[in-house]
C-alpha cells in the first residue's frame, strides 16, 4: 500500500483571486476546487485547466462550503446570515436557491454523514438544521450564551457538536434537537484580554475523527496578547477530545511558538492530523500523528493560511491565502 510522506510537501500551483480567501473546499469528483473570497463571490478553478469562475449572490463574504447531492451541488454560508446552493459545474454558475438562515453571520456549515440534512451555526448563538434538498428548516437548536463558531457532524449522524466562542461545545441529538450535554473541555483555546476588553478565542476548526472516538477543536492558546489573531509565544493548538467520556486526551500543538490560530483541520487516512494556521508572523501546515501532542513536521506558508482542504486523491491540499492566492500543495509518496 502507497504511504504519503509530509516531509516532501511541495507548492504545486498558485491560483490568483482578485481578493484575500477566507476558505477552501474541493468537489467530490476532485475536479474542481472551491474558495470564498473577501470581495463577497465563491471563486472556482478547474484544476487541470486553471479556469477561474466567479459565483455571485451572496452581500458579504463567505466563509464556509459544504456538498450535497452526491457532490453535484455547492452549500456557501455567508457572513449575510444566508445559505446559497449552486450546480457545481454549470458554465456560469447562478444561485439555484437563496435561503435566510440566520440573523448576522454563518461561520460554519456542515453536511450529514447521509448527505440529508445541513446544520449552520452563527452569531445569532443558534445552530439549525437544514434539509439538504430544498433548505427546509427541521429545527432550531438553542443554548449558546455567545456566537456559535463551528459545527460538526458525528460520523454515526445521529448526534451534531457546536462550539462557541468561548469554547464550550454543545453535544445535541439530531432526531429530536435534545442537549444532550454542555463540554468545557477545549476552554484553554479562550481568554478574556482584560486591557482590550474583548474574547480572544473561538473554535475556528473542528473535526471529527473517522471512528468517531476523537473530536478535535483547534484555534489558538494566547500566552502574551499583543493582536487579536495572536501573542508573542501563542501557538495554534487543536485540543483532543475523547467523545465517549468528554475528557481532554491531549493537545496537538507545534514545537515552536507560532503567534497564529489553527484555521483548518483534517484527517489523513495514514494515521495523521493536518492543520493549516495563519496569524501575525505568516502561515504554516502542521502534521500530527494520532496520540503525539507535538508536531512531526512543519511547512512555512507563504503567506497566512485561512483554512484547508483535502482532495480525494489523498495527496493534495488546498490553502486559502490572506495575499489573495489560492495555494495547492502535493504530498509525495514516501
Amino acid at each position: 500500500m502507497t504511504r504519503i510522506d509530509p516531509a516532501r510537501t511541495h507548492e504545486t500551483a498558485s491560483l490568483e483571486a482578485p481578493a484575500p480567501l477566507l476558505c477552501s473546499a474541493f468537489d467530490p469528483s476532485g475536479r474542481f476546487v472551491f474558495a470564498g473570497a473577501q470581495d463577497r463571490t465563491v471563486l472556482r478553478w478547474e484544476l487541470e485547466t486553471k479556469t477561474r469562475v466567479a459565483l455571485a449572490g451572496h452581500k458579504s463574504w463567505v466563509r464556509s462550503l459544504a456538498f450535497v447531492d452526491e457532490g453535484r451541488v455547492l452549500v456557501t454560508a455567508g457572513y449575510d446570515g444566508r445559505l446559497g446552493w449552486w450546480r457545481v459545474d454549470e458554465k456560469t454558475p447562478k444561485p439555484i436557491r437563496m435561503v435566510d438562515a440566520h440573523r448576522g453571520w454563518i461561520r460554519s456549515v456542515a453536511v450529514s454523514p447521509d448527505g440529508t440534512l445541513l446544520a449552520t451555526a452563527g452569531n445569532d448563538r443558534r445552530v439549525r438544521l437544514w434539509t439538504a434538498d430544498d433548505g427546509k428548516l427541521v429545527r432550531e437548536l438553542a443554548g449558546h450564551d455567545d456566537h456559535v463558531y463551528n459545527v460538526a457532524f458525528h460520523p454515526d449522524g445521529k448526534q451534531v457538536v457546536s462550539a462557541d466562542l468561548k469554547l464550550i461545545a454543545k453535544d445535541w441529538r439530531v432526531s429530536d434537537g435534545k442537549q444532550l450535554r454542555s463540554l468545557d473541555t477545549a476552554k484553554i483555546l479562550h481568554q478574556y484580554d482584560k486591557s482590550m476588553q474583548c474574547n480572544l478565542g473561538g473554535a475556528r476548526s473542528m473535526s471529527f475523527s473517522p471512528d468517531g472516538e476523537s473530536l478535535l477543536v483547534g484555534g489558538i492558546i494566547v500566552v502574551a496578547t499583543n493582536i487579536f489573531d495572536g501573542g508573542a509565544g501563542s501557538k495554534p493548538t487543536a485540543v483532543v477530545i475523547d467523545w465517549k467520556t468528554g475528557s481532554r486526551r491531549l493537545l496537538h500543538r507545534p514545537t515552536a511558538p507560532l503567534p497564529a490560530v489553527l484555521w483548518g483541520l483534517c484527517w489523513h487516512k495514514d494515521g495523521f492530523w493536518i492543520g493549516a494556521s495563519g496569524g501575525a508572523i505568516g502561515g504554516h501546515l502542521l502534521f500530527w500523528r494520532k496520540d503525539e501532542p507535538d508536531d512531526f513536521f512543519r511547512l512555512k506558508l507563504p503567506s497566512p493560511g485561512r483554512g484547508l482542504s483535502l482532495h480525494p486523491d489523498g495527496i493534495r491540499l488546498a490553502i486559502p491565502h490572506f495575499d489573495s492566492r489560492l495555494r495547492v500543495f502535493a504530498m509525495k509518496e514516501a
